[in-house]
């Protein structure tokens, strides 16, 4: 495992006290389960930030406040669109 991954990422799980590379090989699995087990909290605070912004910007611009020139620059609002006919040239409903 010590040639897949860079000494760069195994240094910060290396302890000086170590006998070997094993323990700094566990915190490094360690970590991938910690972060993990994070990732599904992560997603529901992502989507529930992102639910809040869009009733906050709906309420004080409208629905349509991604495409009214109200919030977005206009390369933003070219993004959307192109998302948005994306989804309508593969017959896909759009959300917010």
């Amino acid at each position: 495992m010590e040639k897949s991954l860079s000494s760069q990422r195994l240094k910060k799980y290396i302890n000086p006290s170590d006998a070997g590379m094993e323990p700094a090989f566990e915190r490094y699995a360690w970590n991938i389960k910690l972060s993990q087990s994070l990732y599904p909290c992560l997603s529901l605070a992502e989507i529930t930030l992102r639910n809040h912004l869009d009733m906050g910007f709906s309420k004080k611009f409208g629905n349509d406040w991604l495409l009214n020139g109200s919030v977005l620059l206009r390369y933003q609002e070219e993004q959307v669109k192109k998302a948005k006919d994306n989804l309508a040239e593969y017959k896909k409903a759009v959300t917010k």
